[in-house]
Parts: structure tokens; C-alpha cells; sequence
């Protein structure tokens, strides 16, 4: 028997959508109504983010009474701008943990407080300084929750103590807070060089991750008064290093994704007691389980009723489900029955089981969210983070693969505009940032607009992409402005051979490193693209190494440094490859456009482009937006942004014909 589904009356949901064909630039870069949607342990509230006025402000819904009350705690004025809600976390099933920082992703300090508003208590950093909790007659330094006791009061929480020119950002204790009583204790203190650590299902800290520059390693303790001993087969390279995921209810053992015999992440349980994995829980031929930013697409779903993993989720060419209960595995059938050609996940699951958070969505159908009884078999729609998009009005992102210049099979997207055949069209060719992460299957604004508009978009998971195991990974080595961007340009011509593409009508828009390679495929590849867009790209390398000089970003330098190259050994190359120096090759029509206060890719490095293509006679249009960073978070820069690029393609690649 299927469920059956109620509506759940929060006024967002009567918002209508457009219904013209060219739908306005407004409604693709419109914030969303609802953003980290949250269910609270005991089933009875959701949290969410919305932005109001260009910051996000923290929301409860009452399930019972779709009540609705949001508190803006946030609004003070800070040395750097007005405060916003960056995240939050559930303390229990009346107290949440937020993060008060400004734009730009500048965390300032943490708070809690009561779902009604009440009982509001600073706990770190400068947010409400003089009221805060302190260490040592200073504002505590912590920013970062690992475990809450669903209490309503504790958690867990890094010291990290950061200050100018030290490495304890790297190396962080561990603290238990009373978010109500201001009780602060350190219940671990940082034996070395451990980067990360994991509590057990109680809140007993008993796995260190240690870290050096070339190795990652384990420690562990029985508990909280055992010494910390090493679990010697879980030590392996950086790269290869094991991601341990949680302990088992008994606490005997931990959930870790680990390389297989293909080097590829499967999902094992290590026994402590012997430090050893069995069989593989779950292997995936060719994928990772689990990788690197791949957010809350993939990991364990965890039941506190049944004291046990019950599925797992992970991405291969879209999102999917291992399901290990069968009781979730039959229910989960129903629910797919019901909203069919969806991806339905829980994100969240209530303490007795009786209530799950399901998100709900597909390549053309933004997110939206239900919950579901399994003891009535109900599910309810809740909110749907972008009621003004008809899913009917989107173009459909089709998995495609195809095959390197040296034969390694790169996996990528084709969305072909709605109503048309894959056959002679203006194409944008569109890299993803990182480069070490990859595009994952779902609604994406931007590629919406552009199909919107009459252009195929065409999207790759070049080699270093994450998710496609070590041995992909590694391919990606030394390989920017080298083998990554050969897969970029095979990926145009595979299109061009399939006749997708009209070969005289090729844009490549990026962002991040993705404009990087805008920038460099319109230097190199001459006569190939049209034109081209780059969005907060890096434009000298030597130069972007300098942001990462400081101690507390010692491993990202060190990674930087393996993957890319050594801006002292490799000082002639990182020239080569950067497009500030040979700008006098990119002569195609080209539009930068950057946040004047990115600290990501700083400003100057459009600004270092912008006047190297005007000493060459190629200036380039140009958008820099003054209260933006790496992303645009306000409406208003989002829709400047999606105008430019929309004019630009208008001008240079032509609409459909």
C-alpha cells in the first residue's frame, strides 16, 4: 500500500510560478524559500534558513500547527558588516547551536538558544563579547560542533584557540559546553597532531585522525580514562586514507570508507578490538561511497530507534540509496512509487523513528521536503524550496560519457534545451570548480537559464574529479593546464563529432577553477570556443599560492604544492600555465566577472587580467561586484550576474536558431 500524501499548509507554497516559455532571469537566480532544512529529535519542529534582505535568518515550523516563527539574532552590526545565521545545529528537540558570522562566510562566533527565542546564550568567539564563554580570560575559539547530547544544553565542540602565526587551528582539543549554565570544560586535550576527532554514540571522544605531511593515522581508546593507543592498519598515504563515518551502537566498532582491491572507497566495519575491516559492506565498481565534498548526498542513515545503520547514500552518475533494513527498504519503494522520477533521501530521522525528513528532488524539480510516518504510512509535503520553478519548464540533464585522447573514460552531463533535438546547437561548455571535487546530477539554476535560453550545456568530471576512485584521482596529478584541460577540450570535441554542437557556436563559461579554464581553453584552444566566460578564475598561480602562506593552512599548501605544482621548483611552469601571461592568445570575445571582496581568488587576480588583455589590445567586459566573495549571496548580484552573462551570450553566441 502506498502513502498517502497530505499538503502541510505553510504559506510559501502558494506561490505561482510563471508561465511563459522564456522564463525571467529573476526566477533562476531567486533565492531559495527554504535552505538546510532540519528536523529536531523529537519529530515536532523543522528549522530552516531563508534569506531576508541578503541575509539569512534562522526559522521554526511547528509540524503540528504549521506555525512559523523565525528570530533575528544575527542583525547587530559587526566590525565587518550586519550579522547573519551561517548554520545551526539541534542541541536537542527545543535548542539549537548557531553560527553568527557576516558576508563573505566570516564566522564571528556561536550561539544558542531556545526554538521560541528564549534563554539566547553567546558561547564563542566575539558574538556578544563580555557575555560569552571564556578560556582563560579569553572569548573561547571554537567554531566547530561534533556531538550533541540531545539534552537541550551540551555539546562538543574544537578548541581551536586560532591566533596570528600558530598551528593550533590544526591541531585542536576538544571541549564540553553547557550552553545554558556556561560550564566550558576540556575533556580532551590534543596528545599531538591530531586533526579531527570521533565521539562514540554517547559523547565519549575516542578516535583521534592524526595527520603529518605525507601520512594520516588512527589512534583510539577503550574509554574516556584508557590511553590512547594506535590502530596500525587503518595508517595509509594522505590520498589513500581511510574516512571513518561513526561508531556501531556498542561502541566496538567504527563505519569507514576505505580503498578496495581497485582503489576505489567501499564502506567496511573496522573492529577496534582487532584494528581490522571485514567484507565490504557496500563496494561500488568504479565510484567512490563516499568522497570529499560530496555533502549530504552520501553517507550513513542512522535510526537511534534501531540503534543501527539502515542505508547508506551515495553517487554514482545521480544520488542513490543502499538500503540495509528492510522495513526502510519497502517503505523507501513506496515512497519512490509515489513521487516518481525523484530522488528521495532522508536527511533526517526522529529519535522514536515514527517521523522522517525526506528530501525530494531532480534535475528538474529544485529541492522539496516531506515527512513521512511510517506507522500511519503518511507523507505529508512540507516546502519545496523554489515553488515558482515548474519542473515542466526544465530541461532534462542526461548522464553521457566519453572517451580521453590517452582512452580514459571521463563521465560528464548533456541538458539539451527543452523541446529540442541533440543536434547543431549553441553550446556552452561548462568545467566545474575545485578542481577536486565533481558535478553531481540535480537542478542547477544556471544550466537551467542557459537551456532556458536556447543553449546545450555540456558539464565533465575531468580526471582529479572526486568520487571515481584513487586511481582517477591521481590521473589528475600535475595535470592542470595539462591532461584536465585536454579532457575539457576532448569533451567540446566529442560534441562537435556527435554533431550536439554547432562547431561555430561553442562558448566555455566556468567558475573558480572552472574560469580558470575558461581562461585557459580561450588562450590555448584558439578557434575552438567563440567565446568565453570566466567567474572568480584564477589567472596567476604564483600569485594565488601567496593567499595560502599562513601556518593554519599548512596541509591545504601542502596539497596544493602535490597536486599542482611548487611555486619555487616549479616556477617556470606555474608561469606557463597561468593566463596572465599569455593573454596576447586570447583574443575570442571574453566577460570576467568577480567579487571585489573574494578571498578565495582575490580581486587582483581579475584585476591583473582585465589589464593584461588591455596591454594586449583584447579588453575584455567586465562585471566586478563590490559586497560579493567567492559565490554570489544576494539576489540583487545574482540576478546583475545572470543578466551579464546572459547579454554576453546573446551578443556573441546567438540564441537558438
Amino acid at each position: 500500500m502506498y502513502p498517502r500524501i497530505l499538503a502541510l499548509g505553510l504559506a510559501v507554497l502558494l506561490i505561482s510560478a510563471h508561465a511563459a516559455n522564456l522564463i525571467p532571469i529573476e526566477d533562476f537566480a531567486r533565492p531559495p524559500a527554504f535552505t538546510r532544512v532540519g528536523l529536531a529529535p523529537d519529530g515536532q519542529t523543522c528549522a530552516f534558513l531563508r534569506e531576508v534582505d541578503g541575509r539569512d535568518h534562522l526559522f521554526f515550523a511547528d509540524i503540528a500547527t504549521a506555525k512559523v516563527k523565525g528570530f533575528d539574532l544575527g542583525g547587530a552590526e559587526a566590525a565587518h558588516g550586519e550579522r547573519e545565521i551561517l548554520w545551526y545545529q539541534w542541541l536537542g528537540p527545543k535548542r539549537v547551536l548557531v553560527g553568527v558570522g557576516v558576508p563573505v562566510n566570516l564566522i564571528e562566533g556561536t550561539a544558542a538558544y531556545d526554538r521560541d527565542g528564549e534563554n539566547w546564550q553567546a558561547v564563542s568567539g566575539y558574538i556578544g563579547y563580555g557575555t560569552g564563554i571564556r578560556m582563560n580570560y579569553e572569548p573561547l575559539r571554537a567554531y566547530h560542533a561534533i556531538h550533541s547530547f540531545n539534552d537541550d544544553a551540551r555539546v562538543l565542540m574544537l578548541d581551536e584557540r586560532e591566533s596570528a602565526g600558530n598551528e593550533e587551528r590544526l591541531f585542536p582539543h576538544v571541549v564540553e559546553i553547557n550552553t545554558k549554565t556556561g560550564v566550558c570544560d576540556r575533556v580532551v586535550t590534543n596528545p599531538g597532531h591530531v586533526v579531527s576527532w570521533l565521539p562514540d554514540r554517547q559523547g565519549t571522544i575516542r578516535i583521534g585522525m592524526e595527520r603529518t605531511k605525507e601520512k594520516i593515522s588512527f589512534i583510539y581508546r577503550e574509554d574516556a580514562k584508557s590511553p590512547w593507543r594506535p590502530i596500525p592498519d587503518l595508517d595509509h598515504k594522505v590520498e589513500a586514507a581511510p574516512m571513518a563515518m561513526g561508531f556501531s551502537s556498542d561502541g566496538k566498532g567504527i563505519y569507514i570508507a576505505a580503498n578496495n582491491e581497485k582503489k576505489c572507497r567501499a564502506l567496511y566495519f573496522c573492529d577496534l578490538a582487532t584494528g581490522k575491516a571485514g567484507t565490504p559492506l557496500l563496494e561500488l565498481p568504479g565510484y567512490d561511497v563516499e568522497f570529499p565534498y560530496s555533502g549530504a548526498l552520501a553517507g550513513p542513515i542512522w535510526s537511534d530507534q534501531k540503534q543501527a545503520i539502515v542505508g547508506f547514500r551515495y553517487i554514482t552518475d545521480g544520488p542513490r540509496v543502499k538500503w540495509f533494513d528492510p522495513e526502510y527498504a519497502q517503505n523507501m519503494a513506496a515512497i519512490d512509487q509515489v513521487l516518481p522520477g525523484m530522488v528521495n533521501l532522508p536527511m533526517n530521522i526522529s529519535n522514536n523513528d515514527r517521523t522522517l525528513l525526506i528530501l525530494s528532488f531532480s534535475d528538474c524539480q529544485p529541492p522539496a521536503y516531506y515527512l513521512y510516518s511510517p506507522t500511519e504510512n503518511q507523507l505529508t509535503a512540507f516546502v519545496h524550496a523554489c515553488p515558482w520553478i515548474k519542473p515542466e519548464q526544465m530541461a532534462p540533464m542526461h548522464p553521457m560519457s566519453y572517451k580521453a585522447r590517452d582512452g580514459l573514460e571521463i563521465h560528464g552531463y548533456l541538458t539539451v534545451p527543452l523541446g529540442q533535438k541533440p543536434l547543431n546547437l549553441p553550446l556552452v561548455v561548462m568545467p566545474h570548480g575545485g578542481p577536486w571535487v565533481r558535478d553531481v546530477w540535480g537542478y542547477d539554476p544556471l544550466v537551467q537559464m542557459l537551456a532556458n535560453r536556447g543553449y546545450a550545456v555540456l558539464q565533465m568530471n575531468y580526471r582529479g574529479s572526486a568520487g571515481y576512485g584513487q586511481g582517477f584521482s591521481r590521473k589528475g596529478r600535475g595535470q592542470v593546464g595539462g591532461g584536465i584541460q585536454q579532457d575539457i577540450e576532448d569533451a567540446t570535441r566529442w560534441a562537435i563529432e556527435k554533431k550536439v554542437a554547432d562547431p561555430k557556436r561553442i562558448a566555455i563559461v566556468g567558475a573558480s577553477y572552472g574560469g580558470y579554464s575558461a581562461l585557459y581553453a580561450l588562450g590555448q584552444s584558439p578557434g575552438l570556443y567563440c567565446c568565453g566566460i570566466s567567474i572568480a578564475g584564477v589567472s596567476d598561480w604564483l600569485s594565488i599560492y601567496k593567499n595560502i602562506s599562513d601556518p593554519e593552512y599548512q596541509f591545504a599548501r601542502e596539497h596544493w604544492i602535490k597536486e599542482i605544482g611548487d611555486p619555487e621548483k616549479d616556477e617556470g611552469k606555474l608561469k606557463a600555465i597561468s593566463p596572465v601571461n599569455f593573454a596576447e592568445k586570447i583574443v575570442a570575445p571574453l566577460l570576467i566577472i568577480h567579487g571585489k571582496d573574494d578571498k578565495t581568488v582575490p580581486l587582483k587576480q581579475a584585476k591583473k587580467m582585465i589589464s593584461a588583455l588591455d596591454k594586449a589590445g583584447h579588453k575584455p567586459e567586465s562585471l566586478l561586484v563590490p559586497d560579493e566573495g567567492h559565490g554570489f549571496r544576494s539576489e540583487k548580484a545574482r540576478v546583475a550576474e545572470y543578466k551579464a552573462i546572459e547579454a554576453f551570450l546573446a551578443k556573441y553566441l546567438g540564441p537558438l536558431k
